[in-house]
């Protein structure tokens, strides 16, 4: 736990000293969209990263591919995109609707779950737009995440 003076911003721990890393998104292609060449990096520099979806994606994309089997497309294509990242962990929630992600406690006990399995030093939980609905849904996982640090006694 790094040690700081209340108000002061915590210093974060540096790369040598992270082992593993916890990456939480509501949606597929959220980890790949801003944020693939700093967990490439990670990867690259040793450290065992770990991608948590929240939700499979079945809104779909933007052509006429068939909704029901959306989640499995989505899915894959998520595993294959982290895979060119070096990420092997790929996990998604279940029972949760993509663009309909709403605070609930089984969303956190799910997440919960995660970060206790996995046991990361850092954190990343990208915010994919400043608005709208997906900045809905990410303001909830920052905080489910900031909990479950406090409840760990890690600030």
């Amino acid at each position: 736990m790094t040690q700081r003076t209340f108000g002061q911003p915590a210093t974060p721990l540096p790369d040598q000293d992270i082992q593993r890393v916890l990456v939480v998104v509501a949606h597929p292609d959220d980890p790949d969209f801003g944020a693939a060449g700093t967990i490439a990096g990670w990867v690259d520099a040793g450290l065992s990263v770990t991608i948590l979806l929240c939700t499979h994606g079945d809104q779909g994309g933007f052509d006429d591919s068939n909704h029901e089997q959306m989640p499995a497309i989505r899915e894959r294509e998520q595993v294959a995109a982290s895979a060119v990242l070096g990420v092997k962990d790929v996990r998604f929630l279940q029972g949760h609707r993509d663009g309909w992600l709403e605070p609930s406690w089984e969303l956190q006990r799910q997440i919960v779950e995660v970060i206790r399995d996995v046991q990361h030093q850092r954190v990343l939980i990208q915010f994919p737009e400043p608005a709208g609905r997906a900045g809905v849904n990410s303001d909830l996982l920052v905080n489910y995440c900031r909990e479950e640090r406090r409840g760990r006694g890690d600030h």
